[in-house]
């Protein structure tokens, strides 16, 4: 209840509150008895004061007609609570709270959790020097693409962090390898992979599938800039068709996921399940689990295989990286992709 009336103060605007008026803040099922100890312990603390005392109508232990309220201290108050969850929270000396002083205390209550992410990762890196995309940076900094994009970027300018996070909204050219013989039919395929390491080893036989090119996805950047695919190329306003194969891990799935939101981009399928007959790795404990996109992944599995993969993930917290696979077994997953995808172009 007390959280009610002190937010309900600070905006008020006035100095002078009546007893009707507060009566009327009381939020239900408090009683009218809880509500007198409530009034009572505000005068008590200074927040309100007996604003008829000085015109003789209120008696001691009796609710006044009118009261002052305390702006003054209702500050002073947040001021203190806010100095000492701040060191508590042991925030980064490169985050500016400032405008926290002048703001609701339920407001900084609200925003603490993220406040909390944001001083942990500027303590362990400090300002990136890098460029990237919202959902890298979000990824990076929350464990989650998508803060940024929800109204995250609202919390950086509170704290005049926007530009020194260096996101950027103008993305950067793709590093792609056109197959010139395909580029003159009327529907295209387009591999994207996520690491140099992949693309280096698929980029002599391009020409000797049907795609149409070849691009390193570079992590999370590619979410940013993969729609400009078709005008780099010179195609725009025909047929495309995206494949992915990244990492399988939680943020390989996660940057799958989030390009999904942007473009109709399917999984390479070829490339994931030759994974499976390889050794997996350990570690990448750290990675947070974004459950939607691990679900739109897993749809793509039979139920075993399902389950093999969110067992792996989440309870034995191993992966498959891009690059376990030869050269020779990324070659044939080309070729079976090639194959596999021949039916995309005639529905």
């Amino acid at each position: 209840m007390k959280e009610s009336f002190l937010t309900y103060f600070k905006a008020y605007g006035r100095k002078i509150i009546s007893l009707t008026e507060l009566e009327k803040i009381c939020p239900a099922p408090y009683s009218y008895e809880e509500f007198c100890d409530v009034i009572q312990s505000f005068v008590k603390t200074g927040i309100l004061s007996d604003y008829g005392a000085k015109h003789g109508s209120c008696r001691e232990g009796v609710l006044c007609q009118k009261y002052r309220i305390n702006l003054s201290r209702l500050i002073r108050d947040d001021r203190e609570k806010l100095q000492r969850e701040m060191i508590q929270m042991q925030v980064s000396h490169l985050m500016d709270l400032s405008y926290y002083f002048k703001a609701s205390w339920i407001e900084w209550k609200k925003d603490k959790p993220r406040l909390k992410k944001i001083a942990d990762y500027l303590k362990l890196y400090g300002f990136p020097r890098d460029e990237v995309t919202e959902q890298e940076r979000s990824y990076q900094i929350f464990g989650d693409e998508q803060v940024l994009l929800q109204g995250g970027m609202t919390l950086l300018e509170k704290l005049n962090l926007r530009e020194k996070m260096r996101i950027t909204n103008c993305p950067d050219p793709l590093m792609v390898a056109i197959n010139p013989s395909v580029l003159l039919k009327d529907a295209h395929r387009h591999l994207i992979v996520e690491n140099k390491a992949v693309y280096y080893a698929l980029l002599p036989i391009l020409p000797e599938t049907e795609f149409s090119s070849l691009t390193f996805g570079g992590g999370w950047k590619i979410i940013g800039n993969l729609f400009v695919l078709p005008r780099q190329l010179g195609l725009t306003g025909q047929q495309h068709f995206f494949y992915y194969f990244g990492n399988l891990d939680l943020e390989g799935i996660a940057i799958w996921y989030g390009l999904q939101a942007k473009l109709p981009v399917q999984l390479a399928m070829p490339f994931y399940r030759e994974l499976f007959n390889m050794d997996c790795s350990s570690g990448k404990v750290e990675q947070s689990v974004n459950c939607q996109a691990l679900d739109a992944f897993c749809e793509a599995w039979d139920e075993l295989d399902a389950r093999r993969i969110r067992r792996m993930l989440l309870r034995d917290h191993t992966y498959y990286p891009q690059e376990c696979l030869t050269k020779e077994q990324l070659v044939l997953c080309w070729h079976k992709l090639t194959v596999e995808t021949q039916r995309d172009l005639f529905q």
